[in-house]
């Protein structure tokens, strides 16, 4: 499951064990069904197996959206605010990797970084070991014998 839709049904865990809560009375007030929301939301995202930084995430959601609130902000800049980070987050609801704009001397710096030429490594190989800094050389086939000489270095 996406990590978007985990942290979805957390927190409607949490809205859930808050209203059950509250309606059967064993919490009354603002303050303390926000507390149980939050609380429920952040044991129900471990239970799901969220990555250790959703937690605190869970934790201040509804407290901090309840006490903006009190603020008297516009809610039209919470709707731009929305749209500002729906812009540049997108993406990450599939590929959890946000938005990284560069310019071409960005792309020429990281360029450096890479090998020269794909790698050759075989894909039965273990993960660390499948990924090489350089290819192999080739092996020596029966249209080309095998020098005597070891392969200059490459």
């Amino acid at each position: 499951m996406p990590p978007a839709l985990k942290a979805l049904l957390a927190q409607l865990i949490g809205l859930a064990l808050a209203f059950l809560l509250a309606r059967g009375g064993l919490v009354a007030g603002l303050w303390p069904i926000v507390a149980t929301q939050a609380a429920g939301a952040t044991l129900a995202a471990a239970m799901l197996r969220s990555a250790r930084w959703w937690l605190p995430i869970h934790l201040g959601f509804v407290p901090l959206a309840v006490a903006a609130q009190g603020l008297g902000v516009h809610p039209a800049w919470y709707l731009a605010a929305f749209v500002v980070l729906v812009l540049v987050y997108w993406t990450s609801f599939r590929t959890q990797v946000p938005l990284y704009l560069s310019n071409r001397r960005t792309a020429a710096a990281v360029a450096t970084l890479l090998p020269p030429r794909p790698c050759a490594c075989s894909t039965s190989a273990p993960a660390p070991a499948r990924c090489c800094a350089r290819s192999p050389a080739p092996a020596p086939t029966a249209a080309s014998p095998a020098s005597s000489s070891p392969p200059p270095p490459g």
